[in-house]
């Protein structure tokens, strides 16, 4: 999925997102175009009862005024509570919603209808984060692949006042995405596939971002009396491997970090 941060200016077609509070108060945009459709917005409020209670949405069709458009009002919760990890999960909920009305893609209205403790870049961003998290899926293996995670969502848009500083933090955390997105393909790869030396493999991969990667084999494990894992492989045929991986990414002075971690193949 694709996602975009492009100025505040709603469309008259498609599929709009408006976030909406525990307060029930709607933005300033989602005022001004429920005016245009009549009230359709704050009278779909009233018939479904919809208090903007984190996670709660209720979908408008082609209201009379906009009848090119399908809106979603998203339930962001509390404002005093709403914060960048809030808005990642309000961010995959949209993602869902988006995909329920058959959504090859979707807008998002970036504001509140008061303040949160996110900025409007930082709350655009992190909705951004989620909903490309929300995304993922894993069809390495299917012979009639969705590229969407299942729904259909092919782009998102996140309509903001503060494009720039919205598009730089999330091109600051799309790293992040990546990484995910890695630690879940390599848990989701089959166990028959996912041998030691496949996995060693894959970290080998990370020597181009500029990992320093080591493999020892076993005789180098023996040399260095690693016996304790040696027996441990000695349950499979498959030879076992140690990675070690060094990323010099600190400054002078910074403190060595080390991770250790077990990965048990078959």
């Amino acid at each position: 999925m694709r996602t975009s941060f492009v100025e505040l200016k709603l469309p008259t077609r498609g599929v709009l997102v408006f976030l909406v509070g525990s307060d029930g108060k709607l933005s300033g945009s989602a005022r001004r175009l429920d005016e245009r459709t009549h009230g359709a917005i704050s009278r779909a409020q009233k018939a479904a009862g919809f208090a903007g209670k984190k996670g709660e949405t209720v979908t408008i069709l082609a209201p009379h005024g906009g009848e090119e458009l399908t809106i979603i009002l998203t339930g962001i919760g509390e404002l005093s509570e709403f914060d960048a990890l809030r808005a990642q999960e309000i961010g995959a909920g949209i993602y869902k919603a988006v995909g329920a009305v058959s959504g090859k893609a979707g807008a998002v209205v970036v504001e509140t209808g008061g303040r949160s403790k996110v900025s409007g870049a930082e709350l655009a961003a992190n909705l951004a984060i989620g909903a490309r998290l929300r995304a993922y899926s894993y069809d390495k293996y299917l012979t009639r692949k969705d590229k969407n995670g299942g729904n259909g969502v092919e782009r998102l848009q996140l309509l903001t006042r503060s494009v720039a500083a919205a598009r730089r933090a999330f091109n600051e955390f799309a790293p992040v995405i990546e990484g995910v997105d890695l630690a879940r393909d390599l848990v989701s790869e089959p166990s028959n596939v996912k041998s030691p030396k496949w996995m060693a493999a894959q970290c080998r991969k990370l020597s181009k971002l500029g990992v320093k990667v080591e493999v020892l084999g076993e005789a180098q494990m023996r040399k260095l009396g690693m016996n304790a894992l040696l027996a441990v492989g000695q349950g499979s045929v498959r030879e076992s491997q140690l990675v070690v991986m060094r990323w010099n990414g600190g400054g002078r002075d910074a403190k060595t970090v080390s991770l250790i971690g077990k990965g048990v193949t078959f």
